[in-house]
């Protein structure tokens, strides 16, 4: 896994030194969703303190040198993930690749053939409706592995998804894959498309891991002229915070005012009582009515009154879905 030290050390600011790991060793960290419209809030409202929202990475050993119940151990962990990252060197990307997705195909066969077998032995009546539509959703599964695609490649309807849920199936799990690189853009951009067209449902991220500490461990001063000179508009770590956040199926709305600038993370398409419970459970209990801007709105305005000068100062029920970048206010009455 190339670079995959290097990168967890300039995400979570762990020293490169603490990561060399024993067999069994499981590094945890830590790092904030990176983005600029946060940043942008913050000088607009100058508040006592700004907060991000946080995503948390767990260092795994390199599997691939390992064996037994090490590898045992790895592969549970990794169906306890939520999104799973993964480095490829820029020589052999789609060598690495493909031995990666290969493992996880593997594996998720060996639990579903398992599975299989054991229905096959069940024969009470009494739970042969529910034995045959939990077969016909792992005939699916088996049949898409068998072809060597994962099956986040497919959309499950709801029943179907119920049957999956406790299964914990590595294929579903959505797949971010940093190419780990110092090649020209595009060089880097040919191996990036020939993997997006082997591998549609993973996200491909090129990015040079060296380049990535460098940048990181400079302070901010230097860092914008650092990259100016480059001709780099943020640090390639940066987009993959927040692919990262968006592969986990969450979007962000904002808070504002002179004590704190705040981003939350929700669901993508949940309602306005439950971005506010993500606040406190009394806003969503009490709901009455959110006051809402729009982000682009207010950065072309400049100021929250002008703003409602132009009419684009919004009240919002409890049937609203909020939208990324949505900052909200919530009045509520318990």
């Amino acid at each position: 896994m190339a670079g995959q030290r290097e990168l967890f050390s300039t995400l979570c600011g762990t020293p490169i030194e603490k990561l060399n790991q024993t067999p069994m060793e499981i590094h945890l960290g830590s790092t904030v969703v990176r983005d600029p419209r946060l940043d942008v809030l913050s000088k607009m409202y100058n508040p006592k303190k700004t907060t991000a929202v946080k995503i948390d990475y767990n260092l795994l050993p390199d599997y691939t040198t390992q064996g037994g119940p090490i590898t045992t151990m790895i592969m549970s962990n990794l169906r306890n993930a939520d999104v799973l990252c993964w480095t490829a060197g820029e020589a052999s990307a789609i060598a690495d690749t493909s031995n990666f997705i290969s493992d996880l195909i593997i594996a998720d066969l060996g639990l579903v053939e398992k599975r299989v077998e054991t229905l096959a032995k069940d024969v009470n009546p009494k739970t042969a409706s529910t034995r045959g539509k939990e077969k016909a959703v792992l005939d699916i599964c088996k049949k898409t592995l068998d072809e060597g695609k994962l099956l986040s490649s497919l959309k499950f309807d709801d029943e179907q998804a119920r049957v999956l849920v406790n299964y914990q199936l590595l294929t579903r799990t959505p797949v971010l894959v940093i190419v780990n690189t110092e090649k020209d853009e595009t060089a880097i951009n040919t191996v990036i498309t020939q993997l997006s067209t082997l591998y549609p449902s993973v996200t491909f991220i090129p990015m040079n891991v060296k380049l990535e500490q460098e940048i990181s461990g400079l302070d901010p001063e230097d860092r914008g002229t650092f990259m100016k000179e480059l001709g780099v508009t943020e640090p390639a770590v940066d987009k993959m915070t927040r692919l990262t956040y968006a592969k986990l199926g969450l979007i962000q709305f904002f808070t504002v005012g002179p004590d704190e600038v705040r981003a939350w993370a929700i669901p993508k398409g949940a309602l306005a009582p439950v971005a506010g419970r993500t606040i406190h459970s009394d806003i969503e209990k009490g709901f009455v009515r959110a006051e809402m801007m729009k982000y682009a709105e207010l950065i072309e305005a400049k100021t929250e009154q002008v703003l409602k000068d132009s009419g684009k100062f919004y009240v919002k029920g409890r049937d609203y879905v909020v939208e990324d970048g949505d900052i909200l206010n919530f009045l509520f009455n318990v």
